[in-house]
């Protein structure tokens, strides 16, 4: 098999498991965690909050980026499909007139916003490595596939629109119309996966430093808000659907 075939074989099969990436952070930070040394953080009330208000401003940067996309996207792009490609038409405006691919550079904000509370510089460096891999290869798929349907059109706009690095000058707006349950009803999978490894990492971090795990008044109260924002944009959902 050339080369070329078999990356986009290999993006193909990623694009359709990559809600496996949680999991996989989960799993790098465990052992990162347990040689990382937090002696920064402890009685440094000043780098622990610098660390903490870093770490939300890129998690909630890429969701904000998220959000716009998937408000002013086009139907059938940009979608949450997972079995395959589906373009019916091309998205040239709004963030992706800046950068080709914009979930996953919000992707990429999030989950380094999560490695930076854990403070492991060791994360933070497998995480962009890993990203990098798994993310090329899917996108080396998705281009293949637009390049065949949309042609030169396509070709155009890729010679014009960075990969993953935003450009500073040519953002084309878009008109959309907010809508907060639009957003939370797409993105509410995102927003939990977010919240759940946030308070992983937290909890982790909790043991590494202390050597025990404290479930204190806040953090139940995390833990509860979290439970039952997933239960009941779920059984709104689920309402919906049983009506129409």
């Amino acid at each position: 098999m050339k080369l070329q075939d078999s990356l986009e074989k290999q993006g193909e099969i990623l694009f359709r498991n990559r809600g496996f990436i949680p999991i996989l952070f989960i799993l790098f930070s465990v052992p990162v965690s347990y040689f990382n040394s937090f002696d920064c953080l402890i009685d440094n009330k000043a780098v622990e909050y610098t660390i903490l208000f870093s770490s939300i401003g890129f998690i909630v940067l890429g969701h904000l980026i998220r959000a716009q996309v998937i408000l002013s996207r086009q139907d059938a792009t940009s979608g949450r499909n997972r079995n395959e490609q589906v373009a019916d038409s091309l998205n040239t405006k709004g963030w992706y007139s800046i950068v080709r691919n914009p979930l996953y550079v919000a992707n990429f904000l999030i989950w380094f916003g999560l490695s930076i509370y854990l403070f492991s510089f060791w994360l933070s460096l497998i995480l962009v490595l890993a990203f990098w891999m798994y993310y090329e290869r899917i996108v080396f798929a998705e281009e293949a596939f637009l390049s065949r349907k949309f042609g030169e059109a396509y070709t155009k706009w890729c010679n014009e629109t960075p990969v993953f690095i935003p450009k500073v000058k040519g953002y084309i707006p878009i008109k959309y119309k907010f809508s907060l349950s639009k957003v939370i009803f797409n993105e509410y999978s995102s927003m939990l996966s977010t919240g759940t490894c946030f308070l992983f990492v937290a909890l982790l971090r909790e043991y590494s430093i202390h050597h025990n795990i404290h479930f204190g008044e806040l953090t139940w109260v995390y833990v509860i808000t979290l439970a039952c924002f997933g239960l009941a944009v779920k059984g709104i959902k689920v309402l919906r659907k049983s009506r129409s």
